[in-house]
């Protein structure tokens, strides 16, 4: 199972709206996959409409290893997608993790011992929440790879700056080995056919901190996405097939994934 972190330290860059639209598209291609969520507002647990009692198994129960399956659910009317979600109790996970010593390898100490039960998953896709907490880092510390979305504006590269700092910190401490897989530039405006001068010079600034093969065609700005989720749709349902291309290329870069490493390059 290869394990990819969808992580930024500013919110809105597209988290959750990554995960969502590139897990179903793992699934509709027949890999089995595997989505936690490690945001207290559980959005992605919301977008994939699997919401938990207080009563019953989360990510929280699987992270203090109270259980293993018993927090994994199928997400409704789809093949080959699961989810250990979040609730509204998983704030008080930071201290638990703080509390725990080694937080930072906690996530990927369970998944290792997922990996030891009977189900067997190609991906696991992790989405963290939007600061440097310590549920963001432990999603960090479990992922082969990560990808970072960020807009194309100011705030979006300012953004991507500091998430590329902060990990390169946790890889420096030599207990984590995750590696860049992608860049996505999200929301990205366009005027009929031209890229709007902000967003240019904002990809411009991304392609001077990583190598510009890490960054992926944009996902362009538009109300379809928004209207998918709320659908529990694909853009493909909605008629827009081409909005869906850059988790295509991603999908493409987790499938050369099986047999060996990529290695990032941060300038």
């Amino acid at each position: 199972m290869k394990t990819l972190t969808s992580v930024s330290l500013s919110g809105g860059q597209g988290k959750s709206t990554l995960v969502y639209f590139l897990s179903r598209l793992l699934a509709l291609q027949g890999f089995k996959t595997l989505v936690l969520d490690l945001d207290p507002q559980h959005n992605i647990s919301t977008f994939l409409r699997v919401i938990v009692n207080p009563d019953e198994a989360s990510i929280f129960e699987f992270l203090k290893g109270e259980t293993t399956i018993e927090s994994i659910y199928p997400v409704p009317n789809l093949d080959n997608l699961f989810i250990i979600p979040a609730d509204d109790g998983l704030e008080v996970a930071n201290d638990f993790l703080a509390a725990s010593g080694m937080g930072i390898i906690r996530l990927r100490n369970q998944l290792n011992k997922l990996s030891q039960t009977h189900l067997d998953f190609d991906f696991c896709l992790v989405d963290t929440p939007p600061q440097k907490s310590q549920l963001c880092m432990t999603g960090i510390g479990s992922s082969d790879y990560f990808v970072i979305p960020a807009e194309p504006e100011v705030k979006g590269v300012l953004s991507l700056n500091r998430t590329l700092s902060a990990v390169n910190e946790i890889v420096a401490s030599g207990v984590v080995h995750t590696q860049l897989l992608a860049i996505l530039p999200f929301r990205d405006k366009w005027f009929g056919l031209n890229r709007s001068i902000e967003s240019a010079a904002a990809i411009e600034q991304m392609s001077k901190l990583v190598d510009s093969s890490f960054i992926l065609p944009s996902f362009r700005e538009s109300t379809i996405p928004k209207k998918a989720i709320s659908t529990n749709s694909t853009l493909a349902d909605l008629g827009k097939p081409d909005l869906a291309f850059p988790f295509e290329q991603l999908v493409t870069k987790l499938e050369t994934l099986k047999d060996e490493r990529h290695l990032s390059t941060v300038r």
